[in-house]
């Protein structure tokens, strides 16, 4: 009996470090899953006529600019050089034109890339791109709102996006740590419930011990 009593312990000790593990890597997902939440939250609330505007626009303001430079980046959709006005013989990037091409041509269809977009597999190359706008003062909701409702809840997903990136990143190698601990736990008691059963046959009084060993494997 105390063999089993002792093992029992190793038991609960691999499930408590699979538990807090476990427990530590949700807390860094939850800094980013509200935000996440707001922001699709935002996206089922828009309209076709709210993408709609922003694409009749003729000439867009900095703000809606910006944001539709950040959503091509993250959807890598290249720009094309243009004149730049504030200078007639230098050229630009321009985000806008394609943009209002290949994204904002069917407002339905973009609005289910953006729901649909996959987070957890940005390439590198596009998050070193686009993070100088998530610093950008004039890139948050707040001020974007002020341009376009379309714009601000783009912008608000870009963030999310950007934010979940790097909190995945971070949660990924404790998702290892849990998995090995699950396994650990699991290898040892198969191994232990097989000696067990074993001496159980022989040794009936050890049989009472046998539901805490069972219900300790299944708390994992």
């Amino acid at each position: 009996k105390a063999k089993v009593l002792v093992q029992e312990e190793e038991a609960n000790g691999i499930a408590e470090k699979a538990s807090a593990i476990a427990a530590d890597a949700q807390k860094d997902l939850d800094e980013a899953l509200p935000a996440l939440a707001a922001a699709v939250q935002c996206l089922k609330e828009l309209k076709k006529a709210d993408i709609d505007e922003v694409k009749n626009f003729a000439k867009p303001t900095v703000r809606v600019a910006l944001t539709m430079e950040a959503v091509c980046i993250m959807f890598d959709t290249k720009p094309v050089m243009d004149k730049d006005p504030d200078n007639p013989g230098k050229k630009i990037d321009d985000f806008f034109g394609p943009s209002k091409k290949v994204l904002l041509n069917d407002a339905n269809r973009f609005l289910k890339m953006l729901q649909q977009f996959d987070k957890d597999h940005i390439p590198d190359k596009v998050i070193r791109k686009v993070s100088p706008y998530m610093s950008n003062p004039d890139f948050t909701p707040a001020m974007i709102e002020k341009a376009s409702v379309a714009c601000k809840a783009i912008c608000m997903w870009a963030h999310a996006m950007h934010t979940y990136h790097f909190v995945a990143l971070g949660v990924a190698p404790k998702k290892a740590k849990l998995a090995e601990a699950q396994a650990e736990l699991e290898d040892e008691m198969v191994e232990e419930l097989r000696k067990w059963m074993g001496e159980l046959r022989e040794d009936p009084a050890l049989r009472p011990a046998v539901p805490k060993f069972v219900l300790a494997v299944r708390m994992l």
